[in-house]
């Protein structure tokens, strides 16, 4: 397979995204909005100098980054249905593998 390009690696990024958060759709998956916060604190990026979640460092970081938060909290909800769809995707796949293994039975 011929390596991509940086725009290739994107553009292939952007439309596999696009494809799971149709699936999320089609699925009707929902992220609460407590997994949402829980996943936000859990990110060490916002920790304070006590290593706790800190709302001030949070928005240090949107504002450096040129975010809203609320543009930043609608993609770390499709980012944790995305993760979902291809967890699910996995293990299904892992199953179906599984299943067609022969059965080594000692006789």
């Amino acid at each position: 397979m011929a390596q991509l390009g940086i725009g290739q690696a994107v553009l292939q990024r952007m439309i596999n995204d696009a494809a799971l958060a149709q699936e999320a759709a089609d699925l009707g998956l929902r992220v609460s909005d407590a997994k949402v916060t829980q996943a936000i604190h859990a990110d060490p990026s916002f920790n304070g100098f006590d290593g706790a979640f800190s709302r001030q460092r949070f928005n240090e970081v949107m504002r450096a980054a040129g975010l809203t938060e609320f543009g930043y909290i609608q993609q770390v909800r499709k980012d944790i249905a995305n993760t979902q769809i291809l967890r699910t995707y996995r293990q299904s796949t892992m199953h179906k593998k599984n299943a067609l293994r022969p059965l080594n039975i000692a006789s």
